[in-house]
C-alpha cells in the first residue's frame, strides 16, 4: 500500500494502545482509591502515563503523515518536472519528494515535516556544524537535517527541508542544505522550478 493512499495509517496502532493503556490505567487508579492501595494506585498510574505518551506519539504521527500527503498532492510541478513520492534509498528509509528538473538538471531531496519554522545557530567562529532549534530558541524534539542530509546523499540529490506550515525566508546554508519555510511557492522558487518573481 502506497504511503499516500488515505487508508495507509502508520499511527493508528499508537492512538488505539495509547487510549486503551489510558482507560485501563485510569480505571486502575479508580479501584486503587476505593481499596485505599497504593502499590495498585502506581500501577494504574504508571499505565495511564505510558498510555498517555504512546497516544501523543499517535497523533504527532498522524498530524506529520496529513501535513506530508496534503503537501505532496499541492505540490503541482512545472510540465517538464519529474515528481516521485515516496522513493525509496539504500540506507533503507525513503524520500517523501523526489524531484528532477528537466534537461539533466539538479535533482532534489525533499524531506517534508509539519513544524513551522526552523532556527539555525551558528558556531563560534564558523568551527564545527550549526545546530537547529525552533522559533523560539527551544531544542528540537527531532532533529530532521540528518535525515534530509543522509537520504540526499544516497541518491546524489540536492537535501531540501521543506516546511510547508511555515511562513519564513527560505535558508541556503554552506552544507548545501536548502531549508523551506513555506507552501508550494517557497518550494518551486527554491529548486527553480520558478522564477523568484513568479506570482503563481
Amino acid at each position: 500500500m502506497s504511503k499516500w493512499s488515505d487508508d495507509f495509517r502508520p499511527w493508528a496502532g499508537d492512538i488505539r494502545w495509547g487510549l486503551g493503556m489510558l482507560v485501563i490505567g485510569l480505571a486502575t487508579l479508580y479501584a486503587a482509591f476505593g481499596a485505599q492501595s497504593m502499590y495498585v494506585g502506581l500501577a494504574g498510574g504508571a499505565i495511564a502515563w505510558l498510555g498517555l505518551g504512546k497516544l501523543r506519539r499517535g497523533l504527532s504521527r498522524r498530524r506529520g503523515k496529513t501535513v506530508e500527503v496534503k503537501s505532496i498532492r499541492a505540490a503541482d510541478f512545472p510540465e517538464g518536472w519529474q515528481v516521485v513520492p515516496g522513493k525509496r534509498v539504500r540506507t533503507g528509509g525513503d524520500i517523501d519528494l523526489f524531484v528532477e528538473s528537466p534537461d539533466d538538471g539538479p535533482k532534489f531531496a525533499v524531506e517534508i515535516k509539519a513544524i513551522e519554522s526552523i532556527r539555525v545557530k551558528s558556531t563560534w567562529f564558523g568551527f564545527g556544524q550549526p545546530t537547529f532549534v525552533s522559533a523560539s530558541g527551544r531544542p528540537l524534539k527531532i532533529d530532521p537535517v540528518p535525515q534530509t542530509m543522509r537520504n540526499a546523499e544516497a541518491v546524489g540529490a540536492v537535501p531540501v527541508l521543506w516546511l510547508p506550515n511555515g511562513n519564513h525566508k527560505t535558508l541556503r546554508l554552506k552544507s548545501g542544505l536548502i531549508i523551506v519555510q513555506g507552501g508550494r511557492r517557497p518550494l518551486l522558487r527554491a529548486v527553480g522550478a520558478t522564477p523568484w518573481y513568479w506570482p503563481f
